[in-house]
């Protein structure tokens, strides 16, 4: 992650328990997706936030994930980059990167289980996660527990970015 710069630690540290923001998740992603060599539509314009301040260091990534729709923010047209990024929000934006790289065309899917006693089918969540299982780019807290509302360490992302793009 730092020798390709998709990851960057803080100061001399990692910090590899930390939750990571959600402006970090966009950012590293969006490295990601450029290390990996899928195109991405430019961002012509502001992303209209009310919370992502134009000239703040996230602004360009966040810019790039919503004109690519990757993300969509939340009802009150936020999107909240400084709070951490839950298992369930980072595995849906995972999907829809998929789409522009075409991730989900190329593989048929491993398994039918559904281990996770806290993944419901009427959870928004559902199908992403089981997606990701699925492809076996992402496994549970346990193995009968996702947490979908954890917060995403910085070393689950780590291991997510690596195994999703092959880096």
């Amino acid at each position: 992650m730092k020798d390709t710069s998709i990851m960057t630690g803080y100061g001399n540290k990692f910090q590899p328990n930390q939750p990571i923001t959600r402006a970090e998740f966009i950012k590293a992603l969006i490295a990601a997706i450029k290390h990996s060599g899928s195109d991405l539509k430019l961002a012509k314009l502001s992303t209209n936030f009310i919370d992502v301040e134009a000239d703040s260091w996230y602004s360009a990534y966040i810019n790039q994930a919503r004109a690519n729709n990757l993300i969509h923010g939340y009802a009150d047209n936020s999107f909240k980059p400084n709070t951490a990024i839950s298992r369930a929000e980072a595995v849906q934006i995972l999907v829809n990167a998929g789409e522009i790289t075409g991730e989900f065309w190329d593989h048929g899917q491993n398994t039918i289980q559904r281990p996770f006693t806290d993944v419901n089918s009427s959870d928004w969540f559902y199908a992403p996660v089981y997606k990701l299982f699925d492809f076996g780019y992402i496994k549970g807290k346990s193995p009968t527990t996702f947490a979908p509302n954890d917060s995403l360490t910085r070393a689950e992302n780590a291991k997510l970015l690596t195994e999703y793009f092959g880096l």
